[in-house]
């Protein structure tokens, strides 16, 4: 047994992952005489070495021949792993192929079949011998039998010697997962290979088996052949897997052992999304189903990545609003995303389970839920905040539209409160290309210019803002409407301008600067010089996160009027440039600080030199000399 094994040159072989040359042992230890081994050489071989993730490598065409010669030996047993090994290595994805339709960028079987490279060989190679696996359905073994059906079902052989064998086993056969295998191979035929001439028992057999999952089966087959035809004779059968779960068995080997998967996916290819909603809907509140089937389904997702406004409620039909809510209702007001955001942006509808929830009116609303009235298509109209804000977003609204609106908003609490939440993106407003975080601090601010009855609201947002955008708008606003009123900064909010300073490059570092421009400098120069002078910028802004590379205090420290302080915090900073890999040094900006400084930055230099490192020791000679040559 496997003597040419050996003859083989696996060396010159490819394979997933490790030596193309283990693989002789491997395909030895499938019929060693301990089962473990084998049971380990199966899974090894099948998702490891010679496939990997539907992937087929030239060592899979190499092993065909001696997987069918163990087959053969009566002498090796467990012959449902050699089955369900040549079926993965045949058609590489059998769950794919299972559901009748083929995932966009892979080729249905006919085209594998037809190919002339290597998916073709191998795909061939196994097809030649589909009497010998026909035989393995007359096994005593249920596993064997089920594993032969499995096989069987990727080969155009419904109306060969080997189709027979299988209808005529069929017949006998009274275990339910080989017969149900033995079932789905004929729905296989019917989907893959357009057979039709098993209508007939299929439409028979919803009525005579006796055992749910050949039912099931049944059914899928006949939806294969009739389509929508089948729809009121298979309803009821298949839409009961959304209702009451049917017990996954990997025993089955269809679709992983997914029996109910293949039913819900048979019924959606035939039933209008209205009328299996509600079944969806009740598996998807249980946590069976994503959210994502349901609103696929019923609210028309776009297809050319266009971002869609959100809908607005008294527009959602009785069935999207009954869905909606009731997807709502078990959900949380947390930052949870329910709906991944490509999706959401295609259909309109928030990501987030806590704007969904304010949406929809089951949660108290917030600021963008709060009615604002302007003008739009020549109409006065009356939308909720966000309804403004996504047009705009979408370039379906000019700014000052929106500006106007909000300024005339007579409330000046509830002004505030839409200024500061909008520009931290509720309702996925920064996944809109186009619109941003600068757009939105800077249209709040014009909306909040000369609004004295906002200030007390701005006042008590601050403390609650953990992100600098919110801050950004809250405190410039605020030092506007105090400037104004002639009043000085109060000391109170000095920390809050550190949340703020995240923002060191324009434009949104101008509204920095502006508000430490208003504090005096005993409290203005601790902030700057504590304040990061991080020496990667590039890297700093992708360990942040943020959309710009962070400054930190590279930004405003021209600002600080203690320059010996300045002066000692950039030199010591400089001095420990190593020389590493970077993407961007500060090294203009930070000749362009110490230059300012005169003799403070001189001795500061001084100090620095004798322990800086050989980067930047360079950087620091260099700003000597600038210092030296300035009259």
């Amino acid at each position: 047994m496997l003597e040419e094994l050996d003859a083989v040159d696996w060396s010159a072989l490819e394979e997933a992952f490790g030596a193309p040359t283990e693989i002789p042992d491997l395909i030895r230890a499938l019929a060693s005489t301990k089962r473990k081994e084998r049971w380990e050489a199966f899974v090894t071989l099948e998702d490891e070495r010679i496939v990997h993730q539907g992937t087929r490598y030239s060592t899979a065409l190499a092993s065909v021949p001696f997987l069918l010669e163990l087959l053969r030996d009566s002498s090796v047993p467990d012959k449902d792993l050699l089955l369900r090994l040549l079926t993965t290595v045949a058609v590489g994805l059998p769950n794919m192929y299972a559901k009748g339709t083929v995932d966009e960028g892979f080729p249905t079987l006919e085209v594998v079949r037809a190919h002339d490279g290597m998916l073709g060989q191998i795909y061939r190679a196994i097809a030649e011998h589909c009497d010998l696996y026909a035989e393995f359905l007359q096994d005593k073994s249920a596993k064997v039998r089920t594993a032969a059906a499995h096989l069987l079902a990727f080969f155009e052989i419904s109306r060969s010697a080997a189709g027979a064998a299988l209808r005529a086993r069929l017949a006998k056969e009274r275990a339910e997962m080989p017969r149900t295998s033995m079932i789905l191979a004929l729905a296989a035929w019917a989907a893959l290979w357009k057979e039709t001439q098993d209508r007939t028992w299929f439409e028979a057999a919803l009525k005579a088996e006796p055992k749910p999952r050949c039912q099931i089966a049944a059914a899928i087959g006949l939806t294969n052949i009739a389509g929508r035809e089948a729809l009121d004779a298979t309803f009821d059968i298949l839409s009961l897997t959304f209702t009451e779960p049917l017990e996954d068995d990997q025993e089955l080997l269809w679709n992983g052992g997914r029996l109910g998967a293949l039913a819900q996916a048979a019924l959606l290819k035939i039933a209008p999304p209205e009328q299996v909603a509600l079944p969806v809907l009740e598996a998807t509140v249980q946590g069976r189903l994503n959210p994502s089937l349901i609103v696929s389904m019923l609210f028309a997702p776009s297809v050319d990545g266009k971002v869609r406004l959100l809908p607005l409620l008294s527009e959602l039909s009785e069935l999207q609003r009954q869905v909606i809510i009731r997807i709502g209702e078990t959900q949380n007001d947390g930052y949870d995303l329910w709906l991944p955001e490509g999706l959401a942006l295609a259909t309109g509808l928030p990501s987030m389970a806590r704007d969904l929830r304010r949406y929809l009116g089951l949660a108290p609303p917030g600021p963008m839920e709060a009615p604002v009235e302007g003008r739009f298509d020549g109409k006065v109209r009356s939308w909720p905040a966000i309804q403004w804000f996504r047009r705009v977003a979408l370039g379906i609204l000019d700014t000052e539209t929106l500006v106007e609106a909000l300024r005339a908003h007579p409330d000046g609490t509830t002004l505030a409160g839409i200024c500061v939440e909008q520009s931290l993106g509720p309702y996925d407003l920064f996944e809109i290309p186009g619109w941003d975080w600068n757009a939105a601090v800077f249209l709040a601010l014009k909306a909040l210019d000369g609004r004295a009855d906002a200030a007390a609201e701005l006042e008590r947002l601050v403390p609650e803002q953990r992100d600098s955008w919110g801050m950004d708008v809250a405190l410039t606003a605020l030092t506007r409407l105090w400037r104004a009123q002639g009043k000085a900064f109060p000391a109170a909010y000095d920390a809050a301008v550190l949340v703020m300073m995240d923002h060191e490059r324009p434009p949104l570092a101008q509204l920095s600067t502006e508000v430490l421009a208003n504090l005096p400098a005993e409290r203005r120069d601790p902030i700057l010089l504590s304040l990061p002078l991080p020496a990667d910028l590039q890297r700093e802004r992708l360990r942040g996160r943020v959309p710009e590379p962070r400054h930190g205090g590279w930004t405003h420290l021209h600002l600080c009027s203690d320059h010996a302080q300045a002066s000692r915090k950039v030199a010591g900073a400089v001095a420990e440039w190593n020389g590493e890999p970077v993407d961007k040094r500060p090294t203009e900006r930070a000749l362009e600080l110490l230059s300012l400084w005169g003799d403070s930055a001189r001795n500061a230099i001084k100090e620095a030199l004798p322990s800086a490192k050989p980067e930047g020791q360079s950087v620091l000679n260099r700003a000597l000399d600038l210092l030296d040559a300035k009259p």
